[in-house]
């Protein structure tokens, strides 16, 4: 699906074409209403929304991927995009399946995986479950006042720090910073657009375009 045809409100998923999990593509688009495409992504197997990237892992991958050491090096592609990162873990659909990795490596890899990539870790207990935990990620993000909590971390990386400023104004957040670059290219259009140019942002309407314009011609 091009990019362009996306229905500028709907929530819309990007799935990696070697996920093979066709009950939560299925679930996304017929129980949750979302757009599902299917592309090639270069870290993940789920892009949310323009705003999330996603990795899911069942029980057995996720073991595999520790003894064969797939998985940091995984994490370090996810972590050092400009989306937010997050790791699902599935169970094993066999009840009797029994991991060849002891429980406490398991364990400190899901430890390693937040403190030092900086990347959430969920589970789940199967691929319906998935799905609600993908859908439920974009509608918390999208709720109004979930904009991103500015600290005194400054990003590195010039398209990560660029985002970063966008996100310092009120309601913007990470993911329509990352939408209004995507329309305007460069800070310095974005701030001499119009009040009508803003309006054409995925997810800023009339209301916020007014803001934004009135905050950027204020004097001090």
């Amino acid at each position: 699906m091009d990019e362009d045809r996306r229905e500028s409100s709907k929530p819309y998923v990007i799935v990696d074409f070697r996920e093979q999990a066709g009950a939560i593509k299925h679930a996304l688009a017929e129980k949750h209403g979302f757009q599902v495409e299917t592309s090639a992504l270069k870290a993940g197997d789920y892009m949310l929304d323009g705003a999330m990237v996603v990795e899911r892992k069942r029980e057995d991958d996720f073991a595999l991927s520790l003894v064969m050491g797939r998985l940091f090096k995984q994490a370090a592609m996810l972590a050092s995009g400009e989306l937010l990162p997050f790791l699902i873990i599935e169970k094993h659909p066999d009840s009797a399946w029994r991991s060849p990795v002891a429980p406490n490596a398991l364990l400190g890899a899901q430890i390693t995986l937040p403190l030092k990539f900086g990347i959430p870790v969920l589970h789940s207990s199967c691929q319906e479950e998935t799905a609600f935990m993908l859908s439920d990620l974009i509608r918390q993000h999208r709720k109004p006042g979930s904009a991103t909590v500015r600290t005194d971390y400054a990003p590195r990386r010039l398209r990560n720090r660029m985002v970063y400023m966008l996100s310092g104004f009120p309601g913007i957040g990470k993911t329509r910073g990352i939408e209004i670059l995507r329309r305007f290219s460069t800070l310095r259009a974005a701030f001499a657009a119009g009040e009508q140019e803003w309006m054409e942002v995925r997810g800023i309407g009339r209301t916020m375009a007014g803001r934004i314009a009135r905050l950027l011609d204020a004097e001090f």
